[in-house]
């Protein structure tokens, strides 16, 4: 009988869409909703990176370092596509269902595949690598848009913009963390790469507890569908910005922003190879001095913002 009931709770609390009474308070270090939420979120961003590099390591250890230009381009293609055609298909979930729970089954997948990494090391299958990271990467596009919508449920009003720049912050952080997690782990292991993704596997269990521990959000039920001819809805919505003043050219300018910062982050791996005369681990113990300044970046914004979103702050991110 006791089994049962435990079942029955699980059950509930994974598809329950009514919601609970939520206490909104915005804490780094302290445990509370919005801190559940950005260790989720941050710890899927380590594992993400992890995987793609151990890719990168094995592929590299398999073709040699000329093929490494190669690899990371077609990693690169491979993890943003699902974001161009999961994205607004994500965004519609969020919008009727409860978000809590739209991260929670995002991350049962993100435990998922990383079993499927650790599975194609041990039998060595290059095709159930990439069917692993296509299947993270379709992941990773479905949580984004509930992880960032999910806020205004966690956090007073006032603390919106602060909370943004705290997410965003350990977002990078998990990135660039990852890759250098992937380069030590690699060399720890004396490159056994099944015995690197166990560490992987721990920090899904791991990003799976937080991830429980978020309070379950009110479903929104909204009625927008989820459309396949996905162009049009870009077009609608950036038809929408122009009418904002000043938003078009913002959401252009992160637009090539993001562009480059990926476009450095890939070629990291090739700098350090190819001009730098380093090993392929060199790159990802580079990529880890990136985490400072982007720590900085996220943190000074959230302090100086307060209660409102200063835009006068953005052009210091020229310098």
């Amino acid at each position: 009988m006791l089994i049962k009931k435990q079942y029955k709770s699980w059950g509930q609390r994974l598809f329950e869409q009514r919601g609970e009474e939520i206490e909104k308070k915005l804490t780094l270090f302290r445990p509370s909703p919005f801190f559940y939420l950005n260790m989720t979120q941050f710890l899927s961003n380590v594992n993400d990176n992890i995987y793609k590099y151990l890719f990168v390591f094995s592929f590299i250890d398999q073709e040699g370092a000329s093929r490494a230009p190669f690899i990371l381009s077609l990693i690169g293609i491979i993890y943003i596509l699902p974001y161009v055609f999961f994205s607004f298909a994500a965004g519609t979930l969020a919008d009727r269902f409860s978000k809590r729970n739209i991260i929670l089954i995002t991350k049962i997948v993100e435990l998922f595949t990383i079993s499927l990494l650790s599975l194609s090391f041990y039998f060595n299958n290059l095709y159930i690598r990439y069917f692993g990271f296509i299947l993270l990467s379709i992941e990773e596009a479905i949580m984004d848009p509930s992880k960032f919508s999910i806020i205004p449920e966690l956090v007073k009003k006032e603390q919106i913009t602060k909370a943004n720049s705290y997410l965003v912050a350990f977002s990078y952080n998990g990135i660039m963390l990852g890759t250098f997690l992937a380069a030590l782990l690699t060399q720890i292991a004396s490159r056994n790469y099944l015995h690197a993704s166990f560490f992987c596997l721990f920090i899904g269990i791991l990003g799976l507890f937080t991830a429980w521990k978020i309070p379950i959000t009110k479903a929104q039920k909204s009625l927008s569908k989820i459309h396949l001819f996905f162009l049009g809805d870009i077009v609608r919505t950036l038809k929408n910005a122009a009418s904002t003043p000043y938003l078009l050219p913002v959401i252009w300018s992160s637009t090539v922003f993001l562009f480059m910062a990926a476009f450095s982050q890939g070629n990291i791996f090739s700098y350090a190879i190819h001009s730098l005369r380093l090993s392929d681990l060199a790159g990802g113990y580079i990529a880890f001095v990136t985490t400072v300044g982007i720590s900085l970046g996220g943190f000074i914004v959230g302090r100086v913002s307060h209660h409102t979103l200063v835009l006068g702050i953005t052009p210091f991110a020229m310098l």
